[in-house]
């Protein structure tokens, strides 16, 4: 009968980047050529890589091998170039870029609006997100009746508003002029409300 007993190769230690083979605790030996194989390769997934500032990892990140951008990530919005008349969307940094499509990053702004007769852009109409003229155009004095013994202020077209106060002047056709004195003959179309502007000697 045998005197020993031989080592299994499943109490030895592999040297770093070995494991022990398949079976180990069958085989006899106590060596690294024996018992020991090189480790497979360690795969490694996208969820343990981190984007650059300007991307985000893929929504599949768990199931894709790699560990670079290319592999890992998308372009967000961040970094793209709006065309002219549209402005970044709010949360920018997590939208993606799909195909440089303008849209998919951008909104249209008011710049881009023409607002129809009697109304105009609003002033900061580069920074509103909108289309449409309720959004984009403000009404101007241009399309205003004033009533009588008023006429509209000379640049209506431009004074944003709806109202007498805004878009009218008063005329002398209302003011009474005192004894001696006599109305100016174009009252009427004549701004003021004094005896100074709108009287005269007879």
């Amino acid at each position: 009968t045998a005197c020993c007993l031989k080592e299994k190769c499943n109490i030895f230690s592999c040297p770093a980047g070995d494991v022990l083979r398949v079976g180990a605790d069958s085989m006899e030996g106590y060596d690294a050529a024996i018992c020991c194989e090189a480790a497979p390769p360690v795969t490694k997934l996208c969820t343990g890589f981190t984007c650059p500032a300007d991307m985000i990892l893929r929504d599949n990140a768990a199931s894709i091998e790699g560990e670079d951008a290319a592999a890992c990530c998308l372009q967000t919005c961040t970094k793209f170039s709006c065309p002219e008349s549209m402005i970044l969307r709010d949360g920018a940094k997590l939208i993606t870029v799909v195909d440089g499509d303008a849209t998919a990053c951008c909104l249209p702004t008011c710049a881009g609006f023409t607002c129809p007769a009697g109304k105009v852009v609003r002033d900061e109409a580069s920074s509103i997100t909108g289309s449409d003229e309720a959004t984009c155009c403000l009404q101007t004095c241009s399309g205003f009746t004033c009533p009588t013994g008023s006429v509209l202020r000379a640049n209506e077209a431009s004074i944003t508003g709806f109202d007498e106060a805004t878009c009218c002047l008063t005329t002398c056709s209302g003011f009474t002029c005192p004894v001696g004195k006599t109305l100016r003959s174009d009252a009427a179309s004549f701004t003021g409300s004094d005896e100074a502007t709108c009287c005269s000697q007879t």
